[in-house]
Formats: C-alpha cells, structure tokens, sequence
C-alpha cells in the first residue's frame, strides 16, 4: 500500500462577497419552465464578474432544479451568455419527463458538435452541490451543472465528480471547489494523466458513486459518515457486489474536512481554504478490499483504502444493512487505527421557527469544553452548540477566540437572567444567532416547555441585544442551546 505521511497543501480562497444584484427572469417554455438571470461577482480573491443561471420549474418534472454560473466576457450581453444555459435547461426538462434525472455525483455527455457547450473545450457537464453565492437565491435541493472538457470526463469515470472538483479548487484557488465556468479555461487534465490514472491498480476493483457521502482522515482515523440519503444507496451497492468482491467507493466532499486532497501523478497533493492547518483531510474515495489476514487502513493518492479481514467485512455490511454506526480496530501496523462508519440524522429541526435544516454531512454539536460530538437524534439533550452555517465558512469569517468569547457571553447572560427569573421550573433554551458582517446580530429565542411568558423571552432579548458583536467577514448562523433551572 502506498502511503503519504507528508502531503503538501495548497491554501485557497473562502471568501462571499456582499452583492445587491436583482435576478431578471425569463420564460424558456411557458407556464413549465423559466430560468432566473443574476449578474454578481463571484467570492475569492478574484471577484470575477458572472452570469449565474437558476432554473424554476424542473422541480415539477421530478428534476431537482439546476444552476449554472459562468464568468462574464467583456461587454457580453445578457442575451448572448443565456442562450447555451437556458437551452441546457430545455433538454433537461424533456429529459425529466421520460424519467431521465440526474442528481449531484452524476454527469451527462453532450454533442455539441464543433461550436461545444458554452466553449469549444466542453462536452459535457458534471453536477456537483451548490456553494453559497452572494445575492443569489438557491432553491433547496438544486445541483449546480459544470460544463467539463474530454478529459474531465474521463477524470471523472475513473475517480468521480470529487477527483475533478479538486483539480478546478486547485486551478481557481477557491475551497472547497468551484461553482463557476471559465469558458476560456483549459482542460484541468491531460490525455496522459488520464492513461496514468487508468492504469492505477486501485481502478481494477468494481466502482460505485456515492457522492452524498465523505470521508475524513484525522489524528489517526478514517471516518465514513453516511448521511440517509445515501445509505439506501450503500445498502443497494454492497447487496448487489459479487461475494467477496473488493469496492471502491467514489464520494463527495465531507463539510467535516479542513482540506481536500487533489490526485496527481505519483504524489498527494491537497487543498485547503486559508488558515487551515490540513488536519482533517478529505479524499475523493475508500476503497475497501476484504480477505486479509489482518485489518489495515491506509491512503492512495486521493482517497483511503480498507484491506478488512472476513470477519471485519462482514462487521461492515451487516452495520450497513442496518444503518448502525461502526468501528473496526486496524490489527495490522498501517496509516490509521481505526475506521469509523457513521450514519448522521436527517434532518435539525429549528425550534425558533419549526423548519428542518438538511446538513451536507451531519450535524455536529460542541459541548461546553469545547469537544465535538456527533449527533445521534434531533433532540439530543445537554449543552450544546449547533452550526446552521458550514464550519469552513464560519472558519474563514471569524477568528475562533472571538466566536467563543461572543458564544460565552450570550450563555452567560442566559444564564444570569434565569437564575433571577421569579419562576421555578427546568428550561432548555435556544438562542439562534445571526451574525452579519456590519458588526450586527438579530437573536431568536425559543424555549421548552412553552408556556414560557413571552414578556421574559422579550426582556431576555433586549439583554442578548446589549452584548458586543464581533467583527466578521460574512453572515453566519449557530445555535446555543441551555438546560437550565432557575430560582
């Protein structure tokens, strides 16, 4: 097993832009289909100009609705940089509705003749989960349509849509990949590359994408989270592998991660948005080989590999089938000691305003010390604080010392206030933070049981309020929530 013990990482842009532009909408087929047109700037350091296409109506064909955006030419009309896009939406509606759907992790092969699609280089398009955009509204659910050259559809065959969204993060310097075409970009592969990639032995053992997924390495450890709308996938792919059959699957980009690994020729490389210290690194795929005498976990190029004795990888299908997490213990010296499977909730249900909030990855909730611990139910008890916004945004917005000593501050007033409180009675409280970059923070409060009199949520407000907010770079959102007894 070829193992990287030092990986060199590349540091990235993570920035969003304020932007105030208006969407113009325009009807591709009527009263079934239209597409909304934002002119913005992109985040990073560049803040290109671009058109970003957002399609309202594929929803109801059972296609979940898709964007594309596109950095701007000079003096390119609005008219002129649709047509390619909104014609992509029209086939793709046709295609919905003799049950062709795509979702993220999959991609669709063009013939667009010498013209291309959006640029002579592209032949196709990869879909991969939208990144936030300044001023541009995302409906939930949607997939964003990269257009892709020859050899990134090659790329992606061989090691999925991650492999070749590491190449364009590492190409943009933008993490964790990103949502915009360049028409006048290259090829982030090369015809060689692609027969180097091929030819790697980790490609003999039979492949299945399941992009909804991730996996993390760190201090030591693999961890696999597979969220419900991927495990009926899993449970499928390892019911239908040949008996013991090795497996490679191909994922996504965990939202645990502070870096992602970018497969290169010979070496692993990686990137990472700034100030990351690359300390828990993502990668494209695991494969898992069973049969071995002895368990041991290491890495190949941009992923990890699991060789699993019979009796571990039976351990593993089992907990599969039955979406329950699992750890197997590494017998064999190697990389990592352990490989974690995990099946995050669903779904967190906000208590300020009744929706539920569909993480990338699973939720993550830090205790009073400061340790992070995985959530196994939407209503778990105790202290806790829960990230309504990706850690790695709120990372490259806030620095941490700051964030914490506002998080204290607000527990400290909670607490305060209800040890005054003239009732008697036990309370979990949520105080849902909003966090915007001109120094300002809106509060909503919850509570439970709920017969709480509103005029102590009111006063408890007013007191949140009075707190300094510290500055940031972006608007964010978390959750502090308290079980408390006052007096």
């Amino acid at each position: 097993m070829h193992k990287f013990f030092i990986v060199p990482i590349i540091m990235l842009s993570l920035a969003i832009l304020p932007c105030s532009a208006e969407a113009v909408k325009q009807e591709i087929i009527p009263n079934e289909l239209s597409v909304q047109i934002y002119s913005h700037k992109l985040p990073g350091e560049s803040a290109q100009e671009a058109w970003t296409f957002v399609s309202e109506g594929l929803s109801s064909a059972g296609q979940s609705e898709m964007m594309m955006t596109i950095v701007k030419k000079e003096g390119e009309k609005e008219a002129d940089a649709a047509h390619d896009p909104i014609m992509f939406f029209k086939t793709v509606h046709g295609l919905a509705k003799q049950n062709k759907l795509v979702e993220a992790g999959d991609r669709t092969e063009l013939s667009p003749g010498e013209k291309g699609f959006v640029a002579p280089q592209f032949i196709g398009t990869i879909y991969l989960t939208p990144q936030p955009l300044a001023s541009v509204q995302i409906p939930d659910d949607a997939i964003v349509a990269m257009p892709v050259t020859r050899e990134e559809l090659a790329a992606f065959d061989i090691g999925g849509a991650s492999r070749v969204s590491a190449r364009l993060s590492r190409q943009d310097k933008f993490y964790p990949y990103p949502t915009w075409c360049d028409r006048t970009r290259k090829s982030v592969f090369t015809q060689d590359e692609i027969k180097t990639m091929k030819a790697e032995p980790i490609n003999e053992a039979p492949t299945a994408a399941l992009y909804k997924a991730g996996i993390i390495a760190e201090n030591n450890r693999l961890s696999l989270a597979v969220p419900p709308d991927a495990s009926e996938s899993f449970v499928k792919i390892l019911k239908d592998l040949p008996k013991d059959a090795p497996l490679k699957l191909n994922l996504g980009v965990d939202s645990r991660a502070n870096a992602f690994l970018v497969w290169s020729p010979g070496q692993a490389l990686a990137v990472a948005p700034p100030k990351s210290d690359g300390s828990v690194l993502s990668g494209s795929y695991i494969e898992l080989l069973p049969g071995v005498k002895e368990t041991e976990l290491g890495s190949f190029g941009d992923g990890y590999v699991a060789m699993l004795t019979n009796d571990d990888w039976e351990k593993l299908k089992l907990a599969v089938a039955g979406k329950k997490d699992l750890k197997i213990n590494a017998t064999a010296s190697g990389e990592f000691k352990e490989l974690e499977i995990t099946f995050p909730v669903e779904a967190y249900r906000n208590p300020t305003d009744g929706t539920f909030i569909r993480p990338t990855q699973g939720w993550k909730l830090y205790t009073p010390d400061g340790k992070e611990r995985p959530v196994s139910a939407p209503d778990s008890k105790g202290d806790r604080i829960v990230l309504l916004t990706d850690q790695n945004l709120i990372a490259s917005y806030i620095q941490a010392t700051d964030l914490i000593s506002f998080i204290s501050e607000i527990d400290k007033t909670v607490k305060d206030y209800f040890a005054q409180t003239p009732q008697s009675n036990k309370y979990e409280i949520v105080v849902q933070c909003d966090l915007s970059p001109d120094n300002k923070a809106d509060f909503q409060i919850a509570a439970k049981p709920s017969k709480l009199a509103a005029n102590i949520l009111q006063d408890l407000y007013l007191k949140l309020k009075t707190i300094k907010v510290p500055t940031s770079k972006g608007s964010f959102s978390f959750q502090s929530v308290r079980e408390l007894k006052s007096k």
